[in-house]
């Protein structure tokens, strides 16, 4: 009868080498990928809540509730973005909310040119 314990070993250790080169590189990737759609997902949610929060300071500033309030869009908008990011239990870098409310003004701005009755003018 023939030995098959020098088979049944070789067939072992191809088979942790294929595992060792081939799979955990894919998990590992895959991990970063969830990182990355992960960032993607809490820079999409930022950009919307700067956005919102934008229009309100500018609609406040139109009604002259923030003139009744005593601040400036700029600080309200900074204010109501980190309380919302918060309450969602989002950490945050001020100079990059500032850059996401610049951003969400600039988008503001565009549209307001953009309308029928900017135009009239």
């Amino acid at each position: 009868m023939t030995d098959i314990t020098i088979i049944l070993e070789t067939i072992i250790k191809l088979a942790c080498l294929v595992f060792l080169l081939f799979v955990i590189p894919c998990l590992k990737t895959a991990g970063a990928n969830n990182k990355l759609l992960a960032a993607l997902k809490v820079s999409d949610e930022i950009a919307k809540i700067a956005g919102i929060v934008v229009r309100s300071a500018n609609e406040l500033e139109i009604t002259g509730d923030l003139l009744k309030l005593g601040i400036t869009k700029a600080d309200y908008a900074m204010e109501q973005v980190k309380k919302e990011l918060e309450s969602r239990g989002i950490t945050f870098n001020e100079d990059l909310i500032v850059k996401y409310i610049k951003a969400a003004v600039t988008e503001l701005r565009v549209e307001i040119a953009n309308t029928p009755a900017e135009k009239e003018n």
